[in-house]
Parts: structure tokens; sequence; C-alpha cells
């Protein structure tokens, strides 16, 4: 029972992984599913604040564009440039989630916010389902707060794209081998557990005796032999059998290369030759056999008769 156990555990967890969400993508509570990859670009995108100064930010991937003077710089989401050295507005972050039907990417741990102490920035931006913006659209600063470019420390974006909107869930060749074989999994794990509850409270069994076993005896043998005449019949109908003569090999009878009987395989260069190729199985069709003459009594061999 406790390898039952176990076996139900590594099920469970194996399904688990495998509603794991993949990066950049996201399934509310009633199932919708959402796919953000494709705002992920080889150019970053930008959007200006209320004073005018410019933020480069890309999606569930780093920005492409250079930075200067920022640490981890390969992991930064989004920054605008200062004096002093570009300013993080997050990190790069895959996880998504939904809130009010929209999916919501939060990305924080940027840089240190001006006289916030420990405080950090961070960025939320929403992405609304909007099927007319036939490409990726454009982010939207909604607010940043301090509501100052030199002191905002926290940024709220809203992004209107089609992108945003539901679609259906791919789970790919290996997700539904996956599925597949989780199922057969299951239907072989009930099998196991109802034979051993069967077999230890029904029939009294114990030990390893309540296990299910294989009949192998009951798999039958199978004549070799018996296919093999079966496929030299059918080949033979097709005509497979035969050589480039249309006469039957290893049969009795003449090939292309002369004689096979009796294991010959050149033309005879006579008669007598080819009687004793063909040896004591040669019909004696067609060879006349002398008859012999009865004679009278009296008469010799020159057919006289005496007196």
């Amino acid at each position: 029972m406790k390898c039952a156990t176990a076996v139900t555990l590594a099920l469970f967890v194996l399904a688990a992984s495998a509603r794991d969400e993949k990066p950049c993508t996201v399934h509310d509570k009633g199932g919708t599913y959402y796919d953000l990859n494709g705002l992920s670009a080889k150019k970053d995108y930008s959007f200006t604040t209320f004073e005018g100064r410019e933020y480069y930010i890309n999606v569930c991937k780093n920005v492409q564009t250079e930075t200067w003077a920022l640490d981890d710089s390969a992991n930064v989401g989004g920054f605008t440039r200062k004096d002093r050295g570009d300013f993080s507005i997050g990190k790069v972050n895959t996880t998504l989630d939904v809130r009010g039907g929209h999916p919501l990417l939060i990305m924080k741990d940027g840089s240190k916010c001006v006289g916030g102490g420990d405080l950090r920035a961070s960025t939320a931006i929403r992405f609304i389902c909007d099927p007319s913006v036939s490409s990726t659209g454009q982010p939207q600063l909604l607010a940043e707060l301090p509501p100052q470019d030199t002191t905002a420390c926290a940024f709220f974006i809203e992004w209107r794209t089609s992108y945003a909107c539901s679609t259906s869930d791919a789970i790919g060749f290996f997700g539904i081998v996956g599925v597949v074989i989780l199922s057969i999994a299951g239907l072989v794990l009930a099998w196991t557990l109802f034979t051993v509850l069967w077999n230890r409270f029904m029939l009294g069994l114990r030990g390893i005796d309540q296990f299910p076993t294989v009949p192998f005896d009951s798999i039958p043998n199978i004549d070799l032999s018996r296919v093999k005449d079966h496929v030299h019949k059918f080949t033979d109908r097709l005509g497979l059998n035969r050589d480039r003569w249309g006469s039957r090999n290893n049969r009795q009878g003449f090939s292309g290369d002369g004689i096979t009987r009796s294991g010959f395989s050149r033309l005879p260069t006579s008669h007598e030759e080819a009687v004793h190729m063909l040896g004591d199985e040669e019909d004696d069709e067609g060879i006349e056999t002398p008859t012999e003459i009865t004679r009278p009594p009296g008469m010799d061999s020159q057919g006289v008769i005496h007196l």
C-alpha cells in the first residue's frame, strides 16, 4: 500500500507540473487562456511621461536597448535615461496574473527610489483586449507615483492590443503525449489498487500474493514454420518465387542456367550426358524396347524348320 501511495503522489506531482503555466501565459479561474508571447519584441517599446521623459520597455524579456550604469542589466524589463545613469523601473517577469478579466504583468525590484530608503521601483502593466488593434499596440502611462519625473518610482501602464484577447490553449504534441501517458498511468494505478483491495479483503490474500500478476503462461506460442509456409505461398501466388525464365526456383525442371535437377546447373553437351545428369528419375517414355519373338518348335535362329 505504501508503494501505491507513493505512485499516487507521483502522479499528482506530474499532473501539477503538466498544468504549470508556460512563460508569459496564464489561465484565469474560469479556464480562459491568455498568451502574451507575441508582444516580446526585438526592438523595445517606449512611452512618454506627462512631463516628457521617455521610457523603454519590453514584455517578458529584457530590454534590447543598451543600458548604462545599471547592475544586472540582462534582467532589466524597463528603464529611462538620467544624468547620472539609467533608472530601472523593474526586472523581467514572465509570470502573468488576471485581474478583472485582463492579463496583468508586474515588474519589481528596479532601481532604488529617490529618497525612499530601500524602496525600489516597480511597474504594473494591464493589458486590454482590443481586436481593432491589428499590431502589437503601444503602452500608455496612466499614472506615476510620486507624480514628478525626478522622484517617480511606481508606474501604472495600460496596453491595448489584440494579443491580450483570450486564445486557445495549444498544448502541442509533447503535451498531448504527456496527457496520454498520465491517463494510461492513472488507469493502471486504478486497476492495481482495485486488484489489491479485492485480493486482500475478498480473497484474504496477504503479502506479495495480493498484488496482480501477469499470466505469462496464457500467452500463445507462435509456430514460426507455419508463418513461413503462409508467406511462401503468398509470395508464390504473386510470382515472387519465379526466376527470369518463369520457372520456379528450387523446383524440378529447367531454368535459364540449364538443368537444375539433381544439383546440376549447366547445359548438357550430349544426349548421354543429359541422361546421366537426370539419373534414374528420367522418364522412359519415347525409348523403344526390343520385342522378344516367340519361335515355333523346330525353328532355328535363321527361321528354318527342322523336321
